[in-house]
């Protein structure tokens, strides 16, 4: 049995999360105006794997793990255009970008665990790989 009965319950059932920049509270309720600690800067997340995803990769950049962590205040998420012959096939958006300690850039897609990956983000994923040699790792929360 489906989890969703169509694309659009799935949307309509969907709870972005607000994630204060500085002290990473979750705030799931309504768009927050600020935050207890003072701080009126939220990134915002489409799903609750993303905004639990985040302040691990936010601690990692702090003790100098990876770097330059997208998305960001000022970093946006990645997004690859993939076109050939200047025909736009598609875009392919994943979730965060960053550089490990070998200096190699790390694409990640945070999926709900047990979640089966969609056709259309698995040819998203043969893509990127083919049009730019980056691979896109899939992280289950």
């Amino acid at each position: 049995m489906a989890r969703f009965r169509s694309k659009h319950h799935a949307h309509t059932m969907r709870k972005p999360v607000a994630t204060c920049f500085k002290c990473l509270q979750q705030y799931t309720e309504g768009k927050p105006r600020a935050c207890l600690c003072g701080c009126s800067h939220f990134m915002n997340f489409p799903s609750k794997a993303e905004a639990r995803r985040y302040p691990q990769l936010r601690n990692a950049e702090t003790r100098g793990e990876i770097r330059q962590l997208s998305p960001s205040l000022s970093r946006p998420r990645p997004t690859f255009e993939i076109t050939h012959n200047g025909i736009r096939i598609c875009k392919v958006v994943s979730d965060f970008s960053y550089y490990d300690k070998s200096d190699r850039f790390i694409v990640e897609d945070v999926k709900p665990q047990g979640a089966p990956l969609s056709r259309a983000f698995t040819i998203g994923q043969k893509l990127v790989a083919a049009f730019y040699g980056v691979e896109i790792k899939i992280v289950r929360m």
